[in-house]
């Protein structure tokens, strides 16, 4: 099982959402996007989907806009991370937004992955704004059908 770093479930309370209405009021105010206040249960940017096979694990990582040269990821000991940067959309001069969710500025994402992988053969492809990254186990960590005897 992969562990997120970022997201945990807890029950739904009205406080949970008078936070996080505080929370983007402090960042619409203070005009810093990536301030938005995360209560536990929130899911973090940038969005991504991980499945597992019996030759490792793929995980795709939603950023579209960005730039490949400003994407970076690393591994360290179990832990995968994904850093990068998006540039801030302009507003125009006098005009006013209406309605703002797309957020620029720097993000990371780490997830602990659940065994062990070859960290030399790990391998990330940025594509229509999905960056793909493809980490395959360590041979001994392989599933291995055992033969049953007579």
């Amino acid at each position: 099982m992969v562990e997120l770093l970022t997201m945990r479930r807890v029950p739904w309370s009205i406080l949970d959402d008078l936070e996080s209405m505080q929370g983007r009021m402090n960042c619409l105010l203070s005009k810093q996007p990536w301030s938005v206040h995360l209560k536990q249960g929130a899911v973090e940017y940038p969005a991504m989907n991980i499945w597992s096979s019996a030759e490792g694990l793929v995980v795709d990582v939603e950023i579209p806009g960005a730039k490949q040269e400003e994407l970076e990821v690393s591994m360290l000991g179990d832990i995968l991370k994904v850093r990068g940067k998006l540039d801030e959309c302009e507003l125009t001069k006098g005009g006013t937004y209406l309605m703002r969710e797309r957020l620029g500025g720097q993000f990371t994402r780490s997830i602990r992955l659940p065994f062990r992988v070859d960290g030399e053969r790990i391998k990330a492809q940025y594509r229509n704004g999905i960056l793909r990254i493809t980490v395959p186990r360590v041979p001994e960590e392989k599933p291995r059908r055992v033969a049953i005897e007579a």
